[in-house]
């Protein structure tokens, strides 16, 4: 079974995709104009030490010279790679979560846990969270999570640090959804340079380039980033996605953008779902909103959105969701409004 939305390859008329979180503004037009000028960089190989693309997720996030910047085929990759680096004693995962972080357990052969431990409003629950951290435990954490698209503080993390210190754990700490979040800084921890966490970051959703397998780690332990960085291959990054990353952590004017479009538009989806009788949702800080319906399965749902040629995320791979449960991205004004006149004329589901 396909735990991951974005699969819109079997079917024979183009879908509108809400299944993935991809930013709806699409390629940044820079972007566009410097893959077709540098054409040429591909007839070599690239720099096997990624000194430009590193200097520039050095440069936006102004790390300091004890980062260790850690690149990854999408930030999957390095999931798996932390997971063979650390080889913790357990892996716990507070679900609902990503599936990968099960996944990537299960290939390495690593114990893990997985436990509900968000509520129905999507917030982590922290008491009954940090009391189930055991000694040298492997924590992978999604802020904002994934699903539920709550965004937990820095002030959380705080105290989720404390516990990784106290018991000598090592947290994962999934940022992929952070640049989608208002006042991104008020939710990590990025600037007190940890020792004990990798923060994950991915440039494939905020800049409207999956296509384009680009993640990126950002670790203050030179020990494991050595570790981590002796399980890949060499020019494991292509020259497109270097290219990319050089010139889209430059682009302010397009993040300006990307945080006024998802204001209005997340406005205006709460404003309409809240017109379906059958339908509740959690308020999501980022590009995603987690629905339930009360009426039908998300499966039954999805077979009626077909005639629309419209994907929703179903609840496959997401311990602790039931199946009425499914996720829409945040997309442009024409697709959101076909999604929910799709969802409104849904009356009889047989």
């Amino acid at each position: 079974m396909y735990e991951h939305g974005g699969n819109i390859h079997g079917f024979e008329t183009p879908m509108v995709d809400f299944s993935a979180n991809i930013n709806p503004l699409g390629i940044p037009e820079k972007l566009r104009i410097a893959w077709i000028d540098q054409m040429r960089e591909v007839t070599s190989y690239p720099d096997p030490a990624y000194r430009k693309l590193k200097k520039a997720i050095s440069d936006h996030h102004f790390l300091s010279g004890k980062a260790n910047i850690l690149l990854g085929n999408g930030a999957v990759d390095l999931i798996h790679s932390v997971i063979k680096s650390v080889r913790p004693h357990e892996v716990l995962i507070p679900s609902p979560a990503f599936s990968e972080y099960r996944n990537a357990s299960i290939r390495n052969e690593i114990p893990y846990r997985e436990l509900v431990l968000y509520d129905c409003l999507g917030n982590l629950q922290m008491e009954k969270f940090l009391k189930e951290v055991k000694d040298r435990s492997l924590v992978f954490l999604c802020n904002p999570n994934n699903p539920t698209g709550r965004a937990l503080k820095a002030s959380d993390l705080e105290r989720i640090l404390k516990k990784m210190e106290e018991t000598g754990s090592f947290l994962v700490l999934d940022e992929t959804f952070l640049p989608f979040v208002e006042e991104e800084k008020r939710h990590s921890l990025l600037g007190e340079e940890p020792e004990n966490v990798l923060f994950l970051r991915a440039l494939t959703k905020i800049y409207g380039i999956p296509g384009v397998r680009l993640g990126y780690g950002i670790l203050y332990n030179e020990i494991l980033a050595k570790k981590m960085n002796s399980l890949q291959e060499p020019w494991h990054i292509n020259t497109f996605a270097d290219i990319a990353g050089q010139v889209v952590l430059k682009e302010t004017g397009y993040l300006q953008e990307t945080a006024s479009w998802l204001r209005n538009e997340k406005a205006f989806l709460y404003r309409e779902l809240s017109t379906v009788p059958w339908l509740t949702w959690i308020e999501s800080d980022c590009n995603f909103i987690l629905v339930k319906s009360s009426y039908a399965s998300a499966e039954d749902i999805q077979r009626n959105l077909l005639e629309d040629q419209i994907l929703i995320r179903l609840p496959y791979g997401f311990t602790g969701l039931s199946d009425h449960h499914f996720r829409i991205a945040v997309k442009d004004r024409s697709s959101n409004l076909k999604l929910m006149k799709a969802l409104q004329k849904i009356k009889d589901i047989t």
